[in-house]
């Protein structure tokens, strides 16, 4: 990024790095449950579904290399941003969690 002259901004900043495809679609696995109760089933066609897309995005090795030789096993991603000086105000309180729509007690 290159920061203003008062260094109260910055512009051209950059953020970027590299997943695993596995690691990031377990993430996802364990975290969709409260959009959908169907995917508390690890088996759900639809889920699996979700995950293989994810997987096939692969576009680059872990290590952050590019091999012809070798199928890619990760996802690489990256962010663009502007900084700009602000005034925070006071932390909110902390929200409970949502009950997990996987526990039994929730069926």
């Amino acid at each position: 990024m290159q920061l203003d002259a008062d260094q109260q901004g910055a512009t051209g900043g950059h953020i970027s790095g590299v997943i695993s495809a596995q690691d990031f679609s377990d993430e996802v696995a364990n975290m969709v449950a409260p959009f959908d109760e169907s995917f508390c089933n690890p088996n759900s066609p639809t889920l699996q579904s979700i995950l293989k897309q994810i997987r096939m995005a692969a576009d680059i090795m872990s290590d952050g290399t590019q091999d012809p030789t070798k199928q890619c096993d990760a996802i690489s991603i990256g962010v663009g941003f502007t900084m700009k000086s602000a005034q925070l105000g006071p932390v909110a309180p902390a929200v409970p969690p949502p009950p997990d729509p996987c526990a039994p007690s929730a069926r």
